[in-house]
């Protein structure tokens, strides 16, 4: 009879192992399609966190710096991005055992017949707890963790990316604004003289009345034009300063340098590398891997847990009665 219950009772604990049915997550990989051809030459494209030092301004290098210093969406994510490494270190602390060192002492002295009876007491204890990972619960969780730390990473270099972009867009803007108002102002100056020696051939007799009439419309076609040249520059200037986290201003002139040529193009790469190389995605695509995680770490929860533990401890105590003394461990 015992036998049989002994052997009931395997069975009913092998049925329940074999109904245990964890989350397994399964391997995750970007879509991808390959083109037959792509026509763009491929190169080793520049670090992507240093991007602008390829058009080798030391004045567009500065102003990137001043503008990442400045934005509180940056410190905001790297300020998060530190609590989620302290996070992750954290929870990665629970797959090691844990150790518990404890030490007392005490002095006692009281009133008795005999005399003072005095007394001293020391403890000491250690005590170690270790849980066994059965189900992959702490190693889910320490991999969500590290997945949600990545994905920090990568919103990091986007912001990086987006702020730069946008530094660099506006900075050439304002000089291309500035270049186009300088040649506008000198096509107006020649118009005016233009239109001059005509007004003088005109009275003269030497030009019809016409030839005066197309010069005043050239000189006044090129004067139209200044106010949008203008217009863009302070639009620019201004998107510059909120950038450099400035009081909207007109920079100075020194502050727009002139236009420097073309560097060669960036190496494009791949089209089937695009979405690795983008942050935000493969940050989004991290977070998705981090839940993917977190469920296996949940579902795990549901099954009992084995925890190791073992402690040791000792004792002493002395005391004195008079002319009596002793020692306990």
């Amino acid at each position: 009879m015992t036998r049989f219950v002994f052997a009931l009772a395997g069975a009913a604990l092998l049925l329940v192992l074999a109904g245990c049915s964890l989350h397994r997550p399964q391997p995750v990989t970007l879509p991808v399609d390959l083109p037959q051809q792509f026509s763009a030459e491929t190169s080793l494209p520049l670090p992507i966190d240093r991007w602008w030092e390829m058009f080798d301004d030391e004045r567009l290098n500065a102003l990137m710096e001043e503008a990442f210093a400045a934005n509180l969406d940056i410190s905001q994510a790297i300020a998060r991005l530190q609590q989620l490494e302290a996070t992750s270190r954290s929870i990665g602390a629970a797959r090691r055992p844990s150790l518990n060192l404890q030490g007392q002492a005490s002095r006692e002295s009281t009133p008795g017949f005999f005399g003072n009876n005095e007394g001293d007491s020391y403890r000491l204890s250690l005590a170690a707890a270790f849980e066994v990972d059965l189900w992959n619960k702490l190693k889910s969780r320490r991999d969500a963790a590290r997945l949600e730390k990545d994905a920090s990473r990568a919103e990091v270099l986007s912001l990086y990316l987006g702020l730069s972009a946008q530094v660099a867009d506006q900075y050439y803007l304002a000089a291309e604004q500035r270049h186009q108002l300088g040649l506008t102002r000198r096509t107006v100056e020649a118009h005016a003289d233009t239109l001059e020696r005509v007004r003088r051939r005109y009275r003269q007799g030497l030009v019809p009345a016409l030839d005066l009439y197309q010069a005043r419309q050239n000189l006044a076609a090129a004067k139209a034009r200044l106010p949008v040249f203008e217009a863009g520059l302070a639009r620019a200037e201004h998107a510059l300063s909120v950038l450099l986290g400035r009081y909207p201003q007109k920079l100075e002139s020194a502050e727009v340098v002139s236009l420097r040529s073309v560097p060669d193009a960036f190496g494009a790469g791949l089209p089937s590398e695009l979405l690795n190389r983008r942050p935000d995605v493969r940050a989004a695509f991290l977070r998705v891997k981090a839940s993917d995680k977190r469920i296996a770490a949940a579902i795990a929860d549901r099954f009992p847990s084995l925890n190791l533990a073992a402690s040791y401890g000792d004792m002493s105590s002395a005391f004195s009665t008079g002319d009596i003394t002793g020692t306990f461990w």
